[in-house]
């Protein structure tokens, strides 16, 4: 049952995604939005309202899939209410957006579910149709579909990206100035 909970909890909160595909289970497949969490070890302090999956973690969800080596969740003090999740050690996070598939890697993710922002951190590294952005900081908010980075950020795009029309010129550039020649 916490399994579920968190599990749920978790779909709802992240909706994220990685590309690999989680090892063989006994348990029955999750079914249509559920959220599934793979781990080798979970556990529940019910006194702290802090749940841990360690060990080869995998969460799947129709939007998204995540792996890492730890994922820990706060629960609120009184509810089943996630206030925040920590995802620690080789993070990878892939997205099925409205904007197409999103590649996130990064050495821990923290999502805030009063914020609904997801910030990474330890090279962070998110790839997109539109290009890759680095930093020390990565953050997307969710609520806004806005990114951010911040600290030594570095932006590759592909060719295409520069040829859209006024991307890096006036749509419609201001009329040049005329010269009479010098007699």
């Amino acid at each position: 049952m916490k399994r579920r909970c968190l599990a749920l909890v978790l779909g709802a909160v992240c909706g994220m995604s990685t590309g690999a595909q989680p090892a063989p289970t006994n348990a029955p497949p999750a079914g249509r939005g559920e959220v599934e969490i793979l781990s080798d070890h979970f556990d529940y302090a019910s006194q702290t309202r802090v749940i841990v999956c360690d060990g080869n973690v995998r969460v799947t969800d129709p939007q998204m899939q995540l792996t890492c080596k730890v994922l820990t969740a706060h629960m609120a003090d009184v509810g089943n209410q996630i206030t925040n999740i920590v995802a620690t050690g080789s993070v990878v996070i892939d997205l099925l957006g409205e904007q197409g598939p999103s590649h996130a890697t990064s050495d821990k993710a923290v999502y805030n579910a009063a914020t609904d922002l997801v910030e990474l951190t330890g090279n962070p590294v998110l790839k997109t149709r539109q290009g890759t952005l680095t930093g020390d900081v990565v953050v997307l908010d969710r609520g806004k579909n806005r990114l951010e980075a911040r600290g030594h950020v570095r932006m590759l795009m592909p060719p295409e990206a520069l040829k859209q029309p006024g991307l890096l010129t006036a749509t419609n550039p201001p009329p040049r100035a005329v010269t009479k020649p010098h007699p």
